[in-house]
């Protein structure tokens, strides 16, 4: 699994600039209310946990992530959301203390792409297919019984060039 640390300094440029749509993201989340609590999986600077927790503040929502670069940004984001928990944990050796009703990753470790009239597949961060056992094992054992694992569908990255916003 890749670890992000070099490009931590200017991923959430990247990413806010059009790559995901945030709010699109949670929409489809709260879909599935009700829920309690929430895990995402490699939350990486926390942007989706910090549009969920504004939308959402009675949810106790966990975020973890294997870069802690990725996750130093994300507790100055979410440090006023008493409401979020952060982990620095590989998801193949995930060990929280708590079950979840919802865990989540979209674009974190896993998701789905999508790319015209060809099947769907899964695209991963963990280069082997063994440890995505172990991941996958690890985060089933954190979702409580009929609770939902959801992972993300997006599109191919066809055209690498994009405009990046300046702040």
């Amino acid at each position: 699994m890749g670890d992000y640390t070099n490009m931590s300094g200017y991923y959430d440029l990247i990413m806010t600039s059009g790559y995901y749509d945030y709010d699109k993201i949670v929409d489809s989340l709260v879909q599935h209310l009700p829920f309690s609590n929430v895990l995402e999986i490699g939350c990486g600077t926390g942007l989706i946990l910090e549009t969920l927790a504004k939308r959402q503040p009675s949810v106790a929502l966990t975020g973890v992530d294997l870069t802690q670069a990725m996750l130093s940004i994300a507790q100055q984001r979410l440090q006023t959301f008493p409401q979020i928990t952060l982990q620095n944990q590989n998801v193949t050796e995930l060990h929280l203390d708590q079950s979840y009703d919802l865990a989540f990753s979209y674009g974190g470790v896993w998701y789905f792409v999508i790319d015209g009239d060809k099947e769907p597949f899964l695209v991963s961060h963990i280069a082997q297919e063994e440890p995505n056992r172990q991941g996958l094992s690890k985060v089933a054992q954190h979702v409580k019984t009929g609770g939902q694992l959801l992972l993300g569908v997006q599109g191919p990255h066809h055209d690498y060039a994009s405009p990046i916003r300046m702040a």
